[in-house]
């Protein structure tokens, strides 16, 4: 019994090391796109963002045993989800891109962090579920805590602060759809297709807005495949985060990014926005950790009633 407890307890310690150090990565993507945002259009970075990276996804592929196990290869049953899904996450990253560019670093970060409570709200039309008092309480909460951000009213108030709610919307919504595939479906395999999907939609809209601009050096390069290879490999542990114990155990950590957001932007690049993230921060992450913390409950709640 001893020694279960002991390997469970490794398990989330790695587990939580393997996360926090995704969330890590893709802050360094949103670094590498701040320094060079202003170059090249949202549209642009975000195809190069899912070029490069498909680079943690292959790998995935290549070690993975669980690919080898899986009936049906890499064929996929509701393929059409996977299609969409790649459509809501590019349009995610140019709504996010674009934010990064021309607010705060830490303050784009930030308003992103509204996806729990989209999620929630999403998860009522699309996967049938009941939300109870408590969690619209913390939606209610947390968009409270937007609203204090984002600061309508102030004289610097601008179009690009909303921008990451945009992208809330759209990562929420993927994370939603991706509960739609069956449990047998390995989410390395679901992942894979959404990316090539993001892919697509990255083109569509780069040749629709006629702004592509050819790399103008090599240092653009560098900073450009090193963003794609971040947010794939960022992904990539925060998927492997999940499978190393319960989502809900890790979840509650993703607010470090919050954390490490603030820090890289004060330190490369002399932000400090503090006037503009409190209190309205600690609202959202108050609602945040009140929806991981009812979720965590039903699931202790189902287990008991076995």
């Amino acid at each position: 019994m001893g020694s279960t407890i002991s390997t469970d307890y490794k398990s989330f310690k790695l587990a939580v090391l393997t996360y926090l150090t995704g969330i890590f990565f893709l802050n360094m993507m949103s670094v590498m796109i701040k320094f060079i945002g202003d170059s090249y259009s949202p549209f642009q970075i975000s195809l190069y963002r899912n070029i490069f990276g498909l680079i943690p996804i292959l790998l995935i592929f290549l070690f993975s045993t669980k690919l080898i196990e899986y009936k049906h290869s890499l064929i996929i049953p509701k393929y059409w989800i996977a299609v969409l899904r790649g459509g809501c996450i590019t349009f995610a990253q140019i709504c996010f891109f674009t934010a990064l560019v021309h607010i705060e670093f830490a303050t784009a970060t930030a308003l992103s962090f509204a996806t729990p409570l989209v999620i929630t709200i999403l998860s009522i039309p699309i996967l049938k579920q009941v939300v109870g008092i408590w969690r619209w309480s913390a939606v209610i909460l947390g968009f409270a805590g937007v609203f204090m951000i984002i600061n309508p009213t102030s004289d610097i108030f601008s179009f690009y602060s909303i921008l990451p709610l945009g992208a809330a919307l759209g990562y929420g919504l993927s994370m939603v759809l991706v509960r739609l595939f069956p449990s047998d479906v390995p989410s390395n395999i679901i992942q894979g297709h959404s990316q090539v999907s993001s892919i697509f939609f990255s083109v569509l809209f780069l040749v629709i807005s006629f702004k592509y601009i050819e790399i103008q050096n090599f240092k653009d390069f560098i900073f450009l495949m090193l963003m794609g290879t971040f947010g794939g490999l960022g992904v990539f542990l925060l998927i492997a985060a999940f499978r190393m114990t319960k989502p809900l155990n890790v979840a509650p950590f993703e607010y470090f990014g919050i954390l490490f957001a603030f820090t890289l932007g004060w330190v490369i690049f002399g932000e400090a926005p503090f006037q503009d993230l409190f209190p309205g921060i600690f609202v959202i992450i108050s609602a945040g950790l009140l929806i991981f913390w009812r979720e965590k409950r039903k699931v202790k709640e189902k287990e008991f009633c076995r």
